[in-house]
């Protein structure tokens, strides 16, 4: 599947608006077999997102796939969700 295509198909981009929320790109990630929740996937939105309107245009992943600076933060990232679920679940 080519990345453009997730933007341009509705069973990932429902509204058909050629940007995904964060919903919807949960969807995507789930359909990946990448294993994040929303909280996840909303802080990893908030990273990529550069024009800073809560949706991920094709030119913003992108950029991101290509920038490989990116990739420490994203684990980072999510490395600390899970970090601070498994605080919350030991309480």
């Amino acid at each position: 599947m080519k990345i453009v295509s997730l933007f341009h198909d509705r069973r990932y981009n429902v509204n058909g608006d050629d940007e995904l929320d964060v919903d919807e790109f949960l969807g995507v990630c789930e359909k990946a077999q990448v294993e994040l929740d929303r909280e996840e996937c909303s802080a990893i939105m908030t990273l990529l997102d550069t024009d800073g309107n809560g949706l991920l245009d094709f030119r913003e992943l992108h950029a991101a796939l290509r920038d490989s600076s990116l990739r420490p933060t994203l684990a980072t990232r999510k490395a600390a969700a899970q970090q601070g679920r498994r605080r919350a679940s030991a309480l």
